[in-house]
């Protein structure tokens, strides 16, 4: 029974990894059996060996070791097109953290910014950091971002006054502009 290659924690045991061989005719029984999933770290994989000819052969047992190694974890995480402005809750607080094969990982992430953090503009540096609930199989891990905070782009409403007379003097039905995302009006 050669040992089998290292697996990844969440992989299920496999006539991969359960692969005694015999010179005889009969049955293996294996512990852990087929299908269990292994904890992080290094396992004693157990078969006994059961001969179809019991009156000519006696059972045996053999084994092999296995290491489960915890998985590549990744956080997500993007907030580029932060603009001066934004409350932090809104677009930083978005960190999710996957394993390899994009599988959502149950813990708490941290960030450097408090939530009622109001984005000014410039460059920032935010980290976040995740500590999984599992600190069995997975690890800690923590990401940084450098951001460029645009200045706040205002967005103003301004209604066609319509046609006025010549050296006519202009009045609150023209000049009716309204300032309605981005900034504060100004007179």
């Amino acid at each position: 029974w050669k040992e089998p290659h290292d697996i990844e924690f969440l992989t299920v045991l496999t006539d991969e990894q359960l692969c005694a061989t015999c010179d005889r005719s009969g049955t293996f029984q294996y512990s852990p059996p087929l299908g269990t999933i292994l904890p992080s770290g290094e396992h004693t994989l157990l078969t006994t060996f059961i001969p179809d000819e019991p009156n000519n052969f006696k059972s045996s047992t053999a084994s092999v070791s296995v290491f489960v190694s915890k998985p590549e974890t990744k956080l997500k995480w993007d907030i580029n097109g932060l603009i001066a402005g934004d409350v932090a809750q809104t677009k930083i607080y978005t960190a999710v953290c996957e394993d390899s094969k994009h599988r959502i990982i149950d813990g708490i992430l941290t960030y450097s910014v408090l939530p009622d953090y109001v984005v000014v503009p410039g460059e920032h540096v935010f980290v976040a950091t995740f500590y999984p609930t599992d600190t069995e199989n997975y690890s800690t891990i923590g990401k940084s971002l450098i951001v460029n905070v645009d200045n706040i782009i205002p967005k103003i409403e301004w209604k066609n006054p319509g046609d006025v007379i010549y050296l006519s003097t202009l009045t609150e039905l023209q000049l009716n502009a309204v300032c309605v995302d981005g900034c504060n009006e100004v007179e």
